[in-house]
This record gives C-alpha cells, structure tokens and sequence, in this order.
C-alpha cells in the first residue's frame, strides 16, 4: 500500500511570515500570461517593445542591447524563464497587472 499526501488544499511552510519571492515570482506571472492567453484576453503575438531607455542594467539578455527591441509576449516569457531577464519580467507584468499574479492564476483545462 502506498502512503501519499493531500495537496488539494495547499501545502506551506510557516505560511504567516513574509518571505522575499525572488525569481520564483516569475512563474507566477507566466501563469498569468498563459492563463490569459488561453482564455482569450492576451494576444500571444502582441508586439511589446522593450525601450533602451526604460531597461534596467543586468549582464544578461535584454539588458545587453543597446537599442530598442521588439518582441511578441509569448516571446518573452522564454528570456524570464530561462536567464531570469529583468526587462521581460517587467514588461509582461505591465500586461498582465500585479492583480492578476496576485490572485494564483490558474490555466483552464
């Protein structure tokens, strides 16, 4: 017989004490961004462009160009996930909304 646990109602650790979410909030607002993709309320294709002017410093991706660039938002999620890209992380936040992250999207089946 094999023992296992119920999740179905969250599992956490000292859930009452804050904690700084670093780069794991970043899978949080692609769930926002795929849920909102698939039910329809975000263009996966959308153009966003990332200003030289408006990005913040970093050693990696977006951070490293030195002109403007123009990316769909499903393209963007790739950098956030993958180098943990400031600039994309700041920009699909804007179009997702802090709301949205917030609430725990979820992706409809």
């Amino acid at each position: 017989m094999r023992a296992g646990v119920d999740v179905s109602e969250g599992v956490d650790i000292d859930a009452d004490q804050l904690a700084v979410s670093a780069s794991v909030v970043k899978v949080v607002i692609a769930l926002g961004v795929l849920a909102q993709i698939a039910d329809g309320r975000l263009d996966p294709r959308a153009r966003v462009t990332l200003t030289a002017k408006e990005r913040s410093g970093g050693p990696v991706g977006f951070a490293l160009y030195q002109d403007d660039a123009e990316v769909s938002v499903r393209d963007l999620v790739v950098p956030m996930l993958t180098i943990s890209d400031y600039a994309a992380t700041h920009a699909l936040l804007q179009i997702v909304g802090i709301d949205a992250v917030s609430k725990r999207p979820q992706i409809p089946p």
